[in-house]
Parts: structure tokens; C-alpha cells; sequence
């Protein structure tokens, strides 16, 4: 718990959770494990995001490989 978060976006009622990664393009597990507990993170021990939607999002700077 707790990690640390790379961006916090607040659209409207929606908190978007991103997460980057620099030079990876395989989007497994783990990574969409990490970016879901950060936004968990904030949905339980932030009184205030109890409040919004969260949006949790991993983006890359490679292309996926298909």
C-alpha cells in the first residue's frame, strides 16, 4: 500500500489513476495489478476520493505487441 503514483488527472467527478512506463510494451499482470491497487489506494484512504469515480490507466511509450 502506498506506492507512489506517477499521475493523478481529476476530470469533472472522474479521477483518472495513470500510470507510465518508458520503454515497455507488454501490459502484463502485474503492471495492471499495481495501477488498480493505487487507485484502490486513494478509493479507500483518501476520505475525499470516496466521492469520485476512479479511472485507473496504464499508458506506455512502445506499441503494444500483438
Amino acid at each position: 500500500m502506498w506506492r507512489d503514483v506517477d499521475a493523478v488527472l481529476l476530470v469533472g467527478s472522474v479521477v483518472f489513476v495513470i500510470e507510465f512506463k518508458v520503454g515497455q510494451a507488454i501490459f502484463d499482470q502485474a503492471v495492471v495489478d499495481r495501477v488498480w491497487d493505487y487507485a484502490l489506494d486513494l478509493k479507500t484512504f483518501t476520505k475525499i476520493a470516496a466521492k469520485f469515480s476512479l479511472v485507473p490507466i496504464f499508458s506506455s511509450t512502445e506499441e503494444a505487441e500483438c
